[in-house]
């Protein structure tokens, strides 16, 4: 059985790195980090590099309405190859609250925006236009 850490992030950037470096030193076996209006989950694995490379890292989630998906997919990209390959990339609309009180954006169902958004992530991401 594998045992994973999650942590919202809310700590200096330094401390959180150290964070995810004592969770692969203790034996866990992948380190989540979410989106919560703190910092930015891409961009902590990104800074992350290679420190720590016997943990899986992955989002929990990454929001999909305040990106596009070609910026989204090149970041993660970015993220992957920093880490050495290590990220799974987690993307969930959010809610209506947030989508529309904190990024102004007009909310739509999100089982739609959700698959239009994977049309075009998926092949990006693997390389394809």
């Amino acid at each position: 059985m594998e045992i994973g850490l999650s942590s919202y992030g809310a700590a200096p950037i330094p401390e959180l790195l150290t964070e995810i470096e004592r969770a692969a030193a203790n034996g866990f076996s992948r380190f989540w980090l979410g989106e919560h209006g703190g910092w930015d989950p891409l961009t902590v694995f990104a800074a992350l590099g290679d420190r720590a490379p016997d943990i899986e890292l992955a989002t929990s989630v990454v929001g999909t309405y305040p990106r596009h998906p070609l910026a989204l997919a090149a970041q993660a990209l970015t993220a992957h190859a920093a880490t050495g390959g290590r990220l799974t990339l987690g993307i969930g609309p959010s809610h209506a609250p947030v989508v529309e009180g904190r990024y102004g954006l007009t909310w739509q169902p999100p089982v739609r925006h959700t698959q239009e958004i994977l049309d075009v992530l998926r092949p990006v991401l693997r390389g394809r236009r």
